[in-house]
């Protein structure tokens, strides 16, 4: 891998986020490149916390609903659905959760198939009792982007909490690119908004909630992290050692590794903070046009889990359309060849 990567905003460049592993690699006697214990450690995390999921990802079933309906009818309102049988690719789709919510939008009149793409057999087995799924055409597939079939095209794609996880995003968006014809739909959210990642009111909105609850922002600013609802879960030590005991039966690792080290892990690249930039996907989607962005979570948590008072503001902060939330979500156009 390079030493550097694309990554966040104001930068071109920012050091590779996966260089970071080698002092846990070289402590826990690890042969595997950087990029396969990465994705190793990441299968064996959701592994483990699959039965689990939906429950710690509670305030995402809660709050995203309203941002997949307000994408689906941005994007409707301006443009017609692609096909009347639409097929639609979740990409690391854990759960469902993301195919779940497309399919109670707008959009739901129109998808026909949806393909379940997943490293985790046992997120993948979730999937398949969800109601929503059985009532349409679906296909589980374990595995990534890189994995699929030449032949395999979606008119549309979705990213639910996953592009701040991408070590490689150019590339990742690349094989995005390679996936869709002119016309397709590129929809991702749940995406920390490294374009706020600064901004003046957004942190003072988020110390004064700190404040209220009596609480460091720091720990406000980590929540929303892949492995952050794990923290407020109890008996979530027993999962830790489940995920050491497997990656060291797999021989990924020769001793066990820390909650720490596992943590760390689990939510890179979005553990330095960067998060993701509109402005630079932008720059990495040249064949793509960005049809409406969202953004949300602008105390540093999500709307259901905000104490009553804030729930009001937050959504008056959503309907202006104010774009220094903490999180963001966006839906892109692919452009027709010039």
């Amino acid at each position: 891998m390079s030493e550097f990567f694309h990554f966040g905003a104001g930068a071109a460049l920012a050091p590779d986020p996966l260089a970071c592993l080698d002092p846990v690699m070289e402590a826990r006697g690890v042969a595997l490149s950087a990029p396969a214990f990465h994705s190793a450690v990441k299968v064996a995390f959701f592994a483990a916390g699959a039965p689990f999921y939906d429950e710690v990802s509670r305030a995402l079933w809660e709050s995203l609903p309203e941002q997949f309906q307000r994408l689906a009818s941005d994007f409707l309102s301006q443009y017609a659905p692609v096909s009347a049988k639409m097929s639609a690719l979740d990409v690391g789709c854990g759960t469902g959760m993301s195919a779940e919510l497309v399919l109670r939008t707008r959009f739901g009149a129109f998808v026909k198939q949806v393909d379940l793409l997943d490293p985790s057999q046992e997120m993948l087995d979730i999937c398949g009792t969800r109601d929503s799924l059985r009532a349409i055409r679906h296909r589980p597939i374990r595995g990534e982007m890189r994995d699929l079939p030449p032949r395999y095209h979606y008119d549309m794609i979705i990213a639910g909490c996953v592009l701040q996880h991408v070590p490689d995003l150019p590339e990742f968006l690349r094989q995005v690119s390679l996936r869709q014809k002119p016309g397709g739909i590129f929809l991702h959210a749940q995406d920390p908004n490294s374009d706020a990642l600064n901004d003046y009111e957004r942190l003072g909105r988020v110390e004064r909630l700190a404040r209220s609850l009596r609480i460091r922002p720091s720990t406000l600013l980590k929540r929303l992290s892949a492995v952050g609802p794990w923290s407020r879960r109890r008996g979530r030590a027993v999962q830790f050692d489940r995920i050491n005991e497997q990656l060291i039966q797999a021989g990924v690792i020769e001793s066990a590794m820390t909650e720490a080290e596992i943590r760390m892990i689990a939510d890179l690249p979005a553990h330095d903070g960067r998060g993701v930039s509109l402005r630079q996907l932008e720059t990495l989607m040249p064949d793509y046009e960005l049809v409406s962005a969202r953004s949300y979570a602008f105390f540093g948590e999500l709307v259901s889990d905000l104490p009553p008072a804030y729930r009001s503001q937050e959504r008056a902060l959503i309907s202006e359309r104010a774009m220094n939330g903490g999180q963001i979500a966006g839906i892109w156009i692919k452009r027709a060849r010039a």
